[in-house]
């Protein structure tokens, strides 16, 4: 088996190194068709899946919609063209989420508005399994996708179909300690710095807000929030680097307290934190 192993990975080496001559994202390609590849690498089919594949991540396909499998927060998920590719910031948000609950063992309940996978809110619920947790989209197929991986990692959550822009959906809920979201955002004037691959594959409807605000949710978020979020509760976005200024703003005028806004490995501003007041 090792010398099968060895053989597929100067193969794929050999086929991508024009096209990703960088020795890292290389690197990081090979292990993901030798280890998340839906067919095993001893069936005869492996080798037609794999130059299959291969040829897709040279059009420009992610390969996390290749094989199937997205890694976050030290798990495999699940995903499909119904739901975005989880990324690092995100990983850095549901940290800075698990951290908190962490350190507040009073905080009892999560609620994460727009889950897709289900990657923030499932990983929260691993990690915090004593935790109440209710996790919404407002599409049947990132909750179908959700639903599977939530199954398969053993986390215990709801998954519910709700809008969050629909005013009735924020009806007669249960108040929760934490509200967290990685809401679409990005604005339609920031296309030009987003790569082709990104455009071409991920669900738009999960990377563009709609109409002509590319704030809407988060201004959702901040007036909801008021309402639903425990006394001391907290809010916690993903943002854009080039609005998290705004989207700060937006729950500093709502009212809240101790608006942070938080930069990501990079050094971007990509996340923001607030508490709603006593």
């Amino acid at each position: 088996m090792n010398a099968e192993r060895s053989h597929y990975k100067q193969y794929i080496h050999t086929q991508l190194k024009s096209n990703f001559p960088e020795d890292r994202q290389r690197e990081g390609l090979i292990r993901a068709l030798l280890e998340d590849s839906p067919v095993p690498l001893d069936q005869d089919t492996y080798p037609v899946w794999l130059a299959e594949a291969i040829q897709l991540i040279q059009a420009g396909k992610p390969i996390q919609y290749i094989t199937g499998i997205a890694h976050f927060y030290g798990h495999s998920f699940s995903v499909t063209p119904a739901t975005l590719i989880p990324r690092s910031e995100t990983e850095e948000l549901t940290d800075l989420a698990i951290r908190w609950l962490k350190a507040n063992p009073d905080r009892r309940s999560v609620l994460e508005v727009g889950t897709g996978s289900g990657c923030i809110a499932i990983s929260i619920a691993l990690a915090c399994p004593d935790r109440q947790i209710v996790a919404w989209d407002h599409t049947d197929g990132p909750l179908e996708v959700a639903t599977e991986n939530a199954s398969r990692l053993g986390a215990k959550l709801q998954l519910q179909r709700r809008d969050a822009l629909d005013a009735l959906t924020w009806q007669e809920i249960d108040r929760v300690d934490l509200l967290i979201s990685n809401p679409p955002y990005i604005a339609e004037d920031e296309r030009i710095h987003m790569g082709a691959d990104v455009l071409a594959y991920e669900p738009h409807d999960a990377l563009f807000a709609p109409g002509s605000d590319p704030l809407i949710f988060y201004r959702i978020l901040a007036d909801q929030g008021r309402s639903i979020l425990h006394d001391g509760g907290r809010v916690m976005v993903e943002c854009s680097a080039f609005t998290a200024a705004e989207a700060g703003c937006i729950f500093e005028d709502a009212g809240y307290q101790e608006v942070c806004i938080h930069q990501d490995m990079q050094g971007l501003d990509r996340m923001v934190t607030a508490t709603r007041g006593v």
